[in-house]
């Protein structure tokens, strides 16, 4: 089973940071997390700075494109932890967070061959933020950086050399709820060509399971 817990291996060898460009633009108005369906969420309903969240998926893939040819890491689950760092609710401001852990488990190729796949994430710089959207309750959560901050995905298969990708923004949509859902859909990261391949789309359906029920709401 592949699995790595963000922030606590001394092989890193890259950094995720978050805070999407896309979600600058969809957080212009106020953003609160809720525990109700409200158009303005109720101060006693709005969850708090510290409020631990997380989202598991069922099978999910990673697909990799080599010149015209597509190769395909499935992964019957993963998992995306975090924390709240502030409750939102001011006008144009987000909830912001920390990602604590981003795991792969059990990846493969098709043939049945193991592969290493992880999201390799640092504390320092990392930023993650929960915007509404018009769509209220539901919003997105948005990861972005820049340079070695970059959201960044490392996969190496078999024998294979290990091949990073790279994006300077993930955006996530929310779909709030009892159970809230968070889906990558074709998430595309760029690589380095050759044997690695130029993109790989990150796809996979999310489901909170804490905090729940979570929407996403004005404040």
């Amino acid at each position: 089973m592949t699995y790595l817990k963000i922030l606590s291996s001394s092989a890193l060898l890259l950094v995720l940071a978050a805070l999407a460009s896309g979600a600058l633009a969809s957080s212009a108005g106020a953003t609160v997390l809720c525990n109700v369906n409200a158009g303005a969420c109720p101060a006693p309903n709005k969850y708090p700075s510290e409020t631990k969240f997380k989202a598991v998926s069922g099978a999910m893939t990673l697909t990799r494109t080599l010149e015209g040819v597509t190769l395909t890491v499935e992964c019957p689950s993963s998992r995306i932890r975090g924390k709240t760092l502030t409750a939102g609710g001011g006008i144009g401001t987000p909830v912001e967070a920390r990602l604590e852990e981003v795991v792969f488990m059990e990846c493969h190729l098709p043939s049945g061959t193991g592969c290493e796949d992880v999201w390799l994430a640092g504390s320092e710089s990392q930023q993650t933020r929960f915007a509404t959207t018009a769509e209220a309750p539901n919003g997105t959560l948005s990861v972005s950086g820049s340079g070695a901050a970059e959201p960044s995905i490392g996969i190496r298969c078999g024998t294979e050399s290990q091949c990073v990708f790279k994006t300077p923004s993930i955006v996530f949509d929310v779909t709030g709820g009892e159970e809230a859902t968070l889906v990558a859909e074709k998430e595309k990261l760029n690589g380095s060509g050759g044997i690695c391949g130029k993109t790989l789309d990150w796809t996979g359906t999310y489901k909170f399971v804490e905090p729940k029920p979570l929407y996403i709401s004005a404040s």
